[in-house]
C-alpha cells in the first residue's frame, strides 16, 4: 500500500486524522513551522534536518504534509516517535 492510500484510509475512518491545507503554500508554511518547533523543543539538536513532502489528497481536494522523521531521529540520537502523530501529521 502506498502512503497516499494510507492517508486516504485514515481520512475515511476519521476526517480529523491528518491536517489538511487549501494550498501547497500554506502546507509548506505549516511544515516549516513544525520542523522549527521540533528543533526548538530539542535545544541541543537545532540543526537536525527533517525533510517533508507536500502531497495532494484527491478525495479532499486539499494538501497535507508527510514528514520523513527517520533522518532526524538518527541525527538527534532519538526522541519520541509520536512527535508528529500527536499533532495530526503523517510521518515515515
Amino acid at each position: 500500500m502506498n502512503i497516499l492510500d494510507r492517508i486516504e484510509n485514515r481520512l475515511r475512518e476519521n476526517k480529523g486524522a491528518v491536517k489538511l491545507y487549501k494550498t501547497a503554500t500554506s502546507a509548506e508554511k505549516a511544515a516549516e513551522k513544525e520542523v522549527k518547533n521540533l528543533n526548538d523543543r530539542h535545544v541541543d539538536r537545532e540543526d537536525c534536518r527533517c525533510d517533508y513532502i507536500i502531497t495532494y489528497v484527491p478525495s479532499q481536494a486539499k494538501y497535507t504534509i508527510i514528514f520523513n522523521f527517520t533522518p532526524w531521529i538518527r541525527a538527534a540520537g532519538g526522541t519520541y516517535v509520536g512527535w508528529f502523530a500527536n499533532r495530526n501529521f503523517f510521518s515515515i
